[in-house]
């Protein structure tokens, strides 16, 4: 019970991110960026920014060659300074074998996620964590069955500056 109300907090909090995009004109601005996901059991990383918000991918895996995917990072709300940042294959499906990923946040406070696996699955909300304190959300060892296509932060400068106050 508890795993699907979280499914469906998140997926509200990305809809909401998303139809707040479309609705405050001037507010919003997006950045797209295409990179190739390479096997190879290597650890490797994608960056892109907008405005002073970053966004970074981290993975490792294993298949046959390169694929595309994309990275779209969208501000919602220039005065709240509230970002979403996606990374997917855009096909929605994907033939590598993740061993493990993680897409962070700098500049923000990542408040939400959604992750899917091939074919516009949801993934298991064991499989990964959303990990506020170091604002990124990552797969778990041991859970994670090897397998995203599409994964998803909602972030906001606001919740950054209160967790600094609270650190003081």
């Amino acid at each position: 019970m508890e795993s699907k109300t979280y499914r469906l907090l998140s997926l509200f909090v990305v809809f909401l991110a998303i139809s707040r995009c479309y609705c405050e004109g001037e507010d919003q601005a997006q950045k797209a960026f295409d990179f190739d996901v390479k096997p190879g059991g290597v650890k490797h990383d994608f960056e892109g920014s907008l405005d002073t918000f970053i966004c970074k991918f981290e993975y490792q895996c294993q298949g046959g060659t390169n694929e595309k995917w994309h990275m779209v990072i969208q501000r919602m709300n220039k005065e709240k300074k509230e970002y979403s940042c996606y990374v997917e294959r855009p096909d929605g499906n994907s033939y590598l074998f993740f061993m493990n990923f993680s897409l962070s946040a700098k500049g923000s406070t990542v408040v939400g996620s959604l992750l899917h696996s091939n074919g516009d699955k949801t993934l298991n909300s064991d499989e990964y964590k959303l990990d506020s304190q170091n604002n990124k959300v990552h797969s778990v060892d041991g859970a994670f069955k090897s397998q995203v296509s599409r994964i998803i932060i909602y972030a906001n400068e606001d919740s950054a500056k209160n967790k600094a106050k609270q650190d003081l």
